[in-house]
């Protein structure tokens, strides 16, 4: 069955390369929810969620083209995600350095969501890094790269401390 899905998805991503609207949109109602998840627990925050996911399918649709013959769909849809999420983030935190005063780290007022306190206790870029390598699966060195602002030190510092912030949390310290 998992031949046959894959033959499912190259099928759809071929007829979506020749310009199939109808092929498209069926590859989205396979990848929305997953994609929609990413968004979810790399921001923290429904509404930058859903506009995000919007957003990353638009993009995918104007550079289905790129996708490359060797690359599956999902793979290449997630890593998309990811480097137009990281961008927000970094254009976002920019701005919001520049408009708030010191210490002002969250992103506002819509950061309520059903991923739990875990994920929204986090700091932007513990939750960022700890998404991208546990859950993800990313090694520390491509997280490095993903988040190129930090040094390999600090992006495993990210990964412990947004750990520790988990397991007090669960423990009750």
């Amino acid at each position: 069955m998992h031949e046959n899905n894959n033959r499912y998805i190259i099928s759809l991503v071929d007829s979506t390369k020749k310009g199939s609207k109808n092929a498209f949109i069926q590859l989205c109602e396979l990848n929305i929810g997953d994609i929609y998840s990413l968004c979810l627990m790399l921001t923290a925050d429904t509404e930058l969620a859903n506009q995000f996911t919007k957003k990353v399918f638009l993009d995918a649709w104007k550079n289905i083209k790129q996708l490359r013959v060797d690359t599956s769909f999902n793979s290449w849809l997630h890593g998309f995600a990811i480097y137009y999420i990281l961008e927000e983030v970094r254009k976002r935190e920019t701005e919001k350095a520049a408009d708030s005063e010191p210490g002002a780290a969250r992103w506002g007022k819509a950061r309520q969501s059903k991923i739990g306190n875990y994920f929204l206790s986090l700091e932007t870029w513990e939750r960022i890094a700890i998404v991208l390598h546990d859950h993800e699966k990313y090694s520390y060195a491509e997280v490095n790269d993903l988040l190129w602002q930090f040094s390999s030190d600090e992006i495993k510092d990210l990964v412990r401390n947004g750990r520790k912030k988990y397991l007090s949390d669960r423990n009750g310290l």
